[in-house]
């Protein structure tokens, strides 16, 4: 066993410990984590803002989170619809993010957490997007972030890979939680922006923007423990906002803003 394996090991959260990602069970204790780790769900909060934001900005249409998993934005948004196609998962729709079950336009916002970068096609789901999305409506995004920092962070403590240096996009792999690479956000929208803006001409990139230092290391994730209390949230967001110049070197997150033209 590597040193990683047994620092992972010794912090993971016993709710957690030997858990299969794909099984139908982990979709509960990942809400569980987040409902009682005061720390990760004021984290969760935190992020939710950007999509509130996005709901109160965009024109009408159905409000969609996709990949809901165990989060709870529909406590912040009421008209709140949820998608997830994992078993388990206590949503309204069970379907594919690369095959809406939308009609053409209906759909005035869609929000992600942290669902990109486990997507196995994720120029389906943008070309998805883009079809169900009506004009001026906001495809929001928040997703790992590749900073000098967050290598070190990710490549040191989280159990998902991290390759800012791959070639392409898409996934090789099985199940919608074991399949992943951190870096695709930040190699669709930093590094390959461009590539973006000619394959998805009809969607407008308004903001990328990198946020989040320590808080989410700090939090545990939905796979470890947390190694501060909720009281020490607040002082410490404050705080990274401070460095909020810093960001690209620094940040851990970031937020993907999209207008459909």
């Amino acid at each position: 066993m590597s040193l990683k394996d047994i620092v992972r090991n010794a912090l993971t959260h016993p709710l957690a410990r030997g858990l299969d990602l794909n099984a139908p069970e982990a979709t509960a204790v990942h809400a569980r984590l987040i409902k009682e780790k005061g720390f990760l769900r004021l984290l969760y909060k935190s992020h939710y803002r950007d999509f509130v934001a996005a709901h109160e900005s965009a024109p009408q249409g159905l409000r969609l989170e996709i990949g809901s998993g165990g989060g709870f934005l529909g406590e912040l948004i009421p008209s709140l619809a949820t998608m997830d196609l994992r078993p388990g998962a206590d949503v309204n729709l069970k379907a594919s993010a690369l095959a809406l079950p939308l009609a053409d336009g209906k759909a005035g916002c869609l929000f992600l957490m942290n669902v990109l970068h486990h997507l196995p096609a994720p120029e389906a789901f943008f070309s998805e997007a883009e079809r169900v999305l009506a004009p001026g409506g906001r495809l929001v995004m928040i997703e790992p972030f590749v900073s000098p920092v967050s290598r070190i962070l990710y490549r040191g403590l989280h159990h998902e890979p991290l390759n800012p240096e791959r070639e392409g996009w898409t996934l090789d792999g099985h199940g919608p939680m074991s399949s992943s690479d951190m870096a695709i956000p930040w190699v669709i929208f930093v590094r390959d922006r461009g590539r973006f803006e000619s394959l998805f001409p009809g969607l407008e990139i308004l903001r990328v923007t990198p946020h989040t230092i320590l808080l989410y290391a700090l939090s545990g994730g939905v796979s470890m423990r947390s190694f501060l209390p909720a009281a020490a949230f607040e002082p410490l967001r404050r705080a990274e906002e401070l460095l909020g110049g810093l960001s690209r070197h620094l940040a851990s997150m970031m937020t993907v803003e999209i207008a459909r033209r």
